[in-house]
């Protein structure tokens, strides 16, 4: 057995080839919390639209938490993102995050261009169909559905969002 000392000295590839060893590694991966990372690590700043600000900030750490797994050995992440408080907290904030901030899961061109470069096949999982359909975001279904279709023949890794 390696020790931790040992261990976090490892490159990166070394650490994948021994995650990878045995079987397939899944990761669930909820997210919450960000307002509050958001806030807490830029919160100081004045940005002309801090809605935006946060959606641009939050995609693009995303991205690199994705990487971080996958360049890591992790094959398959399970990402629960879309939950029943998005659905039922009507404020504006929720309106504009739920809406354009989930919307940038299947169409924002920085994800678009990590689900190309890492070769990420996107699914989206459970009931989310079902908690869309006759609500003001039910236009994601088909956005959902584009951008399944255009990643399902990408083959190193997979990326799944769901309720």
């Amino acid at each position: 057995m390696i020790s931790l000392e040992n261990f976090l000295e490892l490159p990166t590839e070394r650490i994948a080839d021994l995650v990878r060893q045995k079987e397939e590694k899944v990761v669930v991966f909820p997210i919450n919390g960000t307002r509050r990372w958001f806030m807490f690590e830029h919160g100081e700043k004045e940005y002309p639209d801090p809605i935006l600000a946060y959606m641009d900030i939050s995609t693009t750490r995303h991205i690199e938490l994705y990487k971080l797994f996958f360049d890591h050995g992790v094959g398959t992440l399970l990402t629960p993102v879309i939950g029943q408080e998005i659905l039922e907290t009507r404020d504006a904030y929720m309106e504009k995050i739920g809406q354009e901030g989930l919307s940038r899961l299947a169409s924002h061109p920085e994800m678009l261009a990590f689900y190309n470069k890492y070769d990420v096949k996107v699914r989206f999982y459970g009931e989310y169909k079902k908690y869309l359909y006759n609500t003001t975001y039910q236009s994601l279904i088909s956005l959902f559905e584009q951008v399944e279709e255009k990643t399902k023949n990408n083959k190193s890794f997979r990326l799944f969002f769901g309720a």
